[in-house]
């Protein structure tokens, strides 16, 4: 047995600066806190509590949820960067001007002006609310912005990979699209598993690491019988789900199926 001290406070602590010595196997045996002015403190293996989720086996720090799906991030960046890129070329309108017809071609007036400087001046310098008046030898049109590559259809295929990796959908993010009521809901399955694994994981941790420590500490072994066990519990964030599990356990307690000490659980 091993006396240590008292609980009295509980510090988070941010991961980055961490570090982890382990035995051989495995097993931690301190942490090294290391800040970036320069200092640092040591924690014995007892003093800290370390929470994880989607921990791969023989590694002591969790994976992100996010991590497979960097690089997808990434690139679509670079796409939202060049489409700004196009935006800002192809954002302005282009006017293409014929000055003199096969007949009556563009003419050096006599002060040795250039005609068709003229009417390119004209163009350039004209209000963005105004208009161009012009004789009939003289042709303006508009040319319609067209980049040279549509990346609406890339944009879209990266984002539905970064939506893939991190388990949502796009009626997740607020993009309704076409989806009616039950397609969202469909979809938003995915995300609210993911959810409730994270809580589970956050549920089982907290429970053991601290709940039950404080427990034993506080009173004594009987506060951990399953009569008297003290529990930190997540609310269930599918609500229409709840309602509908609730209702069907109504239904089969009315029907003599279960007790009602199963229903209620």
């Amino acid at each position: 047995e091993k006396e240590v001290e008292p609980v009295s406070a509980y510090y988070r602590l941010p991961p980055e600066t961490m570090s982890v010595k382990v035995d051989k196997f495995g097993n931690p045996v301190k942490y090294l806190q290391m800040m970036p002015d320069g200092r640092y403190k040591e924690y014995s293996a007892d003093s800290i509590i370390h929470f994880y989720h989607h921990r791969k086996a023989g590694t002591i720090i969790a994976c992100p949820g996010i991590w497979p799906a960097i690089e997808d991030i990434r690139l679509l960046r670079k796409l939202e960067e060049a489409m700004e890129v196009l935006v800002e070329l192809f954002s302005y309108p282009v006017f293409m001007a014929y000055v003199g017809t096969d007949d009556a071609p563009a003419r050096i007036l006599p002060d040795g002006t250039d005609e068709i400087d003229i009417y390119a001046n004209k163009i350039q310098n004209m209000a963005k609310e105004g208009s161009l008046v012009v004789p009939h030898r003289i042709k303006v049109e508009l040319l319609s912005p067209k980049s040279s590559i549509d990346l609406k259809e890339y944009l879209n295929y990266m984002k539905s990979r970064v939506y893939i990796s991190l388990g949502v959908s796009g009626v997740d993010l607020g993009e309704g699209d076409t989806a009616n009521r039950a397609t969202a809901d469909a979809m938003s399955d995915s995300m609210i598993n993911n959810v409730r694994a994270y809580q589970r994981s956050f549920e089982l941790q907290l429970n053991h690491n601290i709940v039950n420590e404080l427990l034993l500490e506080g009173f004594d072994i009987d506060s951990l019988l399953p009569e008297r066990i003290v529990k930190f519990k997540f609310n269930d964030i599918d609500t229409v789900g709840a309602i509908a599990r609730e209702n069907h356990a109504a239904l089969m307690y009315s029907s003599h199926i279960i007790t009602e000490d199963e229903t209620r659980e």
